[in-house]
């Protein structure tokens, strides 16, 4: 039997190296702490940890090592045959059987890292020899990502020797691991496909999905090449090729004792496979259907039934939790004496309809200062509004349009805004001028398009007016009461405790105890009471208060308040005062 040492050349080869240092770039760029799988997941036929013939995203802990064997009956009535151009012929060649063997051995590295070895075939050189294998996987995310793996990793495969006397030209290796000579790399007939599958990179996603106490639930998907996609546009090698795409669904059933049942299906890029896989720890047995929608005449689009072993060494870690309930009861007998005090507080602030009537704005004809008589009416309700609540403070602005220049509309605003203040302060209505700041803007704070109309009423030409302060008060209302009980209380407690046992496996059928913690995951009360009331009294007291405040102007028209008058009736606690509040 005649071994091929491709492998080793292709490492050595530039093409190998970049991948090489590719992998190791990519291992120091993601030197975060990563994390290994959270729980055993299934070994592949030839990727390590996966599903059947897929990848997962996850590597083996540190130091766990895993050796697989798997093996697969092919078996059809008839062959398709190709010439060495690569052409597909009528004619039909015998039937062929063949059992498919592979062997595989892994290792993880740093829960970072997982490495493997596999050799195919098992057959002599006239029937192809053995075809030899590494595979590699790289997880790139940091250890906080806990339900959600991403990895990027690499197969690569020797090509089938046939001897030095064969006229078969550069052969690939084909995806069911046995020797084909119609997988030509470069077939002399341009118009069929070459087929590359030595290497095979890709990428690949693990989610988390659904977890409980029995049960979890795992989604992969992922894309590659070689393996995954290339020889799509044969007719006997594809039937649903989905360009390198694969995907596949697993179901981790909890059976007790450590062991762990495997539910799968997956789609490689070709063939839809389903499986299951019984794992007891170091020990893990499986059969599987390869090529489940498989029907044809071609030993690809067959139906292939195998079964695969695995032992796992030695470093398994495994977590066993154990929960207790336990129910308390406890009867007491307490007499008190409580004595409550609460305190209720309504505030009274400027009503909205006031303050908009107060802060409605009189307009001014062209280049005058005289107020007109319709405006006369809304200063009048001003005035109504001010002599109700002494504690209110205007500010007065005047406002002119761009018509002249800057001085003047100065002026003329601050003449407008004196002509308010005048109507306000003067005999008639006598409120005092220290409830009034006036202030001129001139031209700068139109409201109305520019230029302004002469002959028509603009906003441009107002008096307009902010609010400063006003009187707020507030009612206070504080009950006393002192009650006497007597209380017969029955407290029934439920806690629940649950005890971590983390036990690692060091040599095959013996579990060491690493730690054991206990800790109260829940905790539930039930409590009846019988209470009799030996005394109740009560004592109201009521306050009217009204205190100052202060609210601050922005630049932009917004206000912020501040209300001292809450705290200081908390401690006046029944007096009354008077005061104002302050914009």
């Amino acid at each position: 039997m005649r071994h091929n040492f491709g492998l080793a050349r292709y490492m050595f080869s530039p093409t190998g190296l970049r991948i090489g240092a590719f992998a190791a770039l990519a291992l120091l760029a993601s030197g975060q702490a990563a994390t290994a799988q959270d729980f055993r997941m299934p070994s592949t036929l030839r990727y390590g940890s996966g599903l059947l013939d897929i990848p997962v995203a996850w590597v083996l802990p540190h130091l766990a090592i895993t050796g697989t064997y798997s093996g697969f009956s092919l078996s059809v009535d008839e062959r398709i045959i190709v010439k060495q151009d690569g052409t597909e012929l009528q004619k039909r060649g015998d039937a062929y059987s063949k059992w498919v063997s592979d062997g595989s051995i892994a290792i993880g590295l740093m829960n970072r890292v997982e490495l493997g070895a596999s050799i195919q075939h098992f057959d002599s050189e006239e029937n192809g020899g053995n075809m030899l294998g590494g595979f590699a996987r790289i997880s790139l995310l940091p250890a906080s990502m806990e339900r959600f793996g991403l990895a990027a990793g690499a197969r690569f495969v020797t090509s089938p020797s046939y001897g030095a006397d064969s006229d078969y030209g550069s052969i690939q290796p084909g995806r069911l691991g046995y020797p084909d000579y119609r997988l030509l790399q470069n077939p002399s007939n341009d118009e069929v496909e070459g087929v590359s599958t030595n290497l095979s990179p890709y990428v690949v996603a693990t989610a988390h999905a659904m977890t409980s106490e029995k049960m979890d639930l795992t989604l992969t998907g992922g894309w590659g090449m070689g393996m995954f996609s290339s020889g799509k546009d044969l007719d006997f090698y594809a039937d649903g090729a989905t360009g390198g795409v694969f995907g596949g669904a697993a179901l981790h059933l909890q059976l007790g004792g450590g062991r762990l049942l495997n539910v799968m299906a997956e789609h490689n890029g070709f063939d839809l496979n389903a499986g299951v896989q019984l794992d007891m720890g170091n020990v893990r047995l499986g059969g599987f259907l390869h090529g489940l929608m498989g029907g044809g005449e071609s030993t690809y689009s067959s139906q292939r039934f195998g079964i695969l072993a695995s032992l796992s060494l030695p470093n398994r870690t495994e977590i066993v939790i154990h929960r207790d309930t336990m129910v308390t009861a406890d009867t007491a007998v307490s007499r008190d004496t409580m004595t409550t005090a609460d305190t209720t507080i309504t505030t009274h602030t400027l009503a909205d309809a006031d303050r908009a009537t107060l802060e409605d704005m009189v307009l001014f004809a062209f280049d005058r200062s005289a107020i007109a008589d319709d405006a006369q009416a809304g200063l009048m309700a001003k005035v109504e509004i001010m002599r109700g609540d002494p504690g209110i403070t205007l500010l007065i602005k005047g406002h002119a349009d761009e018509r002249g220049n800057t001085t003047y509309n100065t002026r003329l605003g601050q003449r407008r805004a004196d002509a308010v203040l005048e109507f306000f302060t003067g005999e008639d209505h006598g409120l005092d001028a220290a409830r009034f700041t006036v202030e001129s803007r001139g031209e700068d704070d139109p409201l109305d398009p520019r230029p302004t109309p002469i002959g028509t009423p603009s906003r441009n030409r107002r008096v307009d007016f902010a609010v400063t302060g006003f009187t707020e008060s507030a009612d206070t209302g504080i009950s006393t009461t002192h009650t006497i009980t007597e209380t017969t209380t029955i407290t029934e407690t439920t806690t629940i405790t649950e005890t971590e046992t983390v036990l690692t496996t060091r040599v095959i059928g013996k579990a060491d105890t690493v730690s054991t913690e206990t800790r109260t995951v829940d905790t539930s009360t039930q409590t009846s009471e019988s209470t009799d009331t030996v005394g109740v009294e009560t004592s109201e007291t009521a306050a009217e208060a009204a205190s100052p405040g202060r609210v601050a102007a922005a630049s932009a028209g917004g206000m912020k308040r501040y209300h001292p008058v809450l705290r200081a009736l908390r401690e006046v606690r029944g007096r009354v005062g008077t005061g104002t509040h302050q914009e």
